[in-house]
């Protein structure tokens, strides 16, 4: 958690936040309750003239809040719909919650290739998968907004922990596959 990370071993003291703070520099935000009418509402309402819907609730979820693509495309047929979670859309941990230590350092190999078996600075790694994540993610949309303004026609992308772990991973991985 970044609110947490300047609190590590090792990482430069301060009583403030200074990690959670460099991600969300400049960022606003809103809370909506999805399981009241007004909040579906409002956020119909927003999706009617947005660009992009950014999501990291797991398919299960976002069925039972009615924010899975083909409820969302239908309200704004260009609106790019990125998704971004710890394991992808298929797979038996689809509906798991994905953490960048476990997805991203643990299961894609990541951390036993680069950090010695007592750990990182005697803790956790800190979560720096979830930034080449972001901009995977990121790089998707760029792509999907491209081709809108080719075709006028928004899509779907997606992006997750694992396979950017993996990605990162891929030399070592390929080492072990050779």
């Amino acid at each position: 958690n970044l609110r947490r990370l300047h609190m590590i071993k090792g990482m430069p003291e301060s009583e403030v936040e200074y990690c959670y703070l460099m991600v969300n520099r400049n960022k606003k935000g809103i809370v909506l309750n999805l399981k009241e009418p007004s909040g579906i509402e409002a956020l119909r309402k927003l999706i009617e003239t947005a660009d992009v819907f950014i999501t990291n609730y797991r398919p299960k979820a976002q069925a039972r809040l009615k924010i899975t693509y083909d409820d969302i495309k239908e309200i704004n047929p260009r609106l790019i719909y990125a998704y971004a979670s710890g394991y992808g859309e298929t797979g038996p941990d689809v509906d798991q919650p994905g953490y960048d230590m476990i997805c991203y350092w643990t299961r894609s190999g990541l951390e036993s290739g680069l950090f010695p078996l007592d750990g990182w600075l005697g803790s956790w790694p800190p979560a720096m998968g979830d930034n080449p994540t972001g901009l995977a993610l990121l790089s998707a949309i760029l792509g999907a907004l491209y081709r809108r303004e080719k075709t006028g026609i928004g899509g779907k992308v997606s992006t997750n922990l694992l396979a950017n772990g993996a990605w990162s991973n891929s030399c070592l991985i390929q080492a072990q596959l050779s």
